[in-house]
């Protein structure tokens, strides 16, 4: 019986979005134009046109609701709370035979 592990790593950056850099943003947009998978993206074309998405609204805003926050060119809900510890723990069992590690490595 053969066993194998697959493990993922990922980094995530939070950004403070600032008047420059939603420039920066929509500049760099506009250059690249390189958006053929997410050109139908709302939020897209609403930063394409040097505009904030509002997912309140679900329209282009020129800015945010006195009650939303402005995040990655969008209007959002304002954080609940600064930090948070989150702490789980499961076991899992997975059962597979020959046949399903052949099926899913090959």
């Amino acid at each position: 019986v053969e066993s194998a592990a697959y493990v993922r790593s990922q980094e995530t950056t939070t950004v403070t979005t600032t008047a420059a850099a939603l420039e920066l943003a929509f500049t760099t947009a506009q250059e690249e134009k390189a958006w053929d998978a997410i050109e139908s993206s709302p939020v897209y074309r609403c930063l394409d046109m040097e505009q904030l998405y509002d997912h309140f609204e679900e329209t282009c805003v020129d800015q945010c609701a006195p009650d939303a926050e402005m995040k990655h060119g969008q209007c959002v809900r304002p954080a609940a709370f600064d930090d948070a510890n989150l702490t789980a723990a499961w076991r899992l069992r997975i059962d597979c035979n020959e046949m399903c590690w052949n099926s899913a490595f090959n």
